[in-house]
């Protein structure tokens, strides 16, 4: 044998046991990471699709918008401009319960940002109605009688002035009265349960009404292959994904690459 190739040899067996044992390190320590089930505020016991508060985003779905914070014990999440607080986490109906942080505290927030749901792994259920909120609006002109449906005003107060806004059920584009609104300075499309529109209908049309359904909130639905990730779940795995690749993951405690207790699933 040539001595001169034994360096080599040795070399390559440190890099082969490296590879081995920190492999299975970290697949062994994804499942640990995974295993862990945070809580914030009423919400307990968080796990798959959603990752933050102490889980990696490799123990979620792969997608940024599963991302969980805890502000001052209230959990929040951010999707697409807007944030929300979470009040109910349903894994069984894959139904997510949340109210804009930035309306709890009344109908006139700075800046004014609209609820969409467009690209994001988040819809509607169609359990929820969206209300149409105008602000900075004109003077009424004196031809024009709004609706019962649109005579509900409410003030916004800055440190120089008053405006007044309008909250209104329903799309009035090409109407004289949505010519109107469409003067005003700014809008917001904002969701509210329909169970909860009623609060400011018939008995009480007035802005506390409104702020009050705001924050009752209102539910989404997501998809995240849950029933891959259920399955795994059930045989005392974790589910996960890859960075990277977007490849759905389950571990387990011996999870490492070659066993039977590590398995993926392409994700497209």
């Amino acid at each position: 044998m040539n001595p001169s190739l034994l360096p080599s040899k040795f070399w390559l067996l440190l890099v082969s046991l490296f590879l081995i044992f920190s492999t299975k390190y970290v697949f062994g320590n994804s499942f640990l990471s995974c295993s862990y089930r945070p809580s914030c505020g009423s919400i307990q016991e968080i796990g798959y699709p959603f990752w933050g508060l102490g889980r990696p985003e490799s123990c979620g779905y792969p997608d940024p918008g599963f991302e969980l914070h805890c502000n001052r014990g209230v959990l929040e999440i951010r999707i697409k401009d807007a944030t929300y607080g979470v009040l109910e986490i349903n894994n069984s109906s894959e139904i997510l319960t949340v109210s804009r942080i930035d309306y709890g505290d009344g109908i006139c927030p700075t800046p004014l940002i609209n609820s969409t749901f467009q690209n994001s792994p988040f819809q509607d259920n169609g359990s929820s109605i969206p209300i149409w909120l105008y602000y900075d609006c004109p003077t009424v002109p004196e031809n024009l009688t709004l609706t019962p449906l649109v005579s509900n005003p409410f003030e916004c107060s800055t440190s120089d002035r008053n405006t007044t806004g309008y909250y209104v059920k329903g799309d009035f584009r090409g109407t004289p009265i949505g010519d109107y609104l469409g003067l005003c300075a700014d809008s917001v499309i904002l969701p509210l349960s329909i169970t909860e529109v009623g609060l400011f209908e018939g008995n009480r049309p007035d802005p506390e009404a409104l702020e009050e359904a705001a924050r009752l909130g209102f539910d989404l639905v997501w998809s995240a292959n849950d029933t891959w990730c259920h399955e795994c779940l059930n045989e005392g795995g974790e589910c996960g994904h890859i960075l990277g690749t977007g490849d759905l993951i389950c571990y387990n405690s011996t999870s490492s690459p070659g066993t039977s207790s590590f398995y993926l699933r392409y994700v497209c």
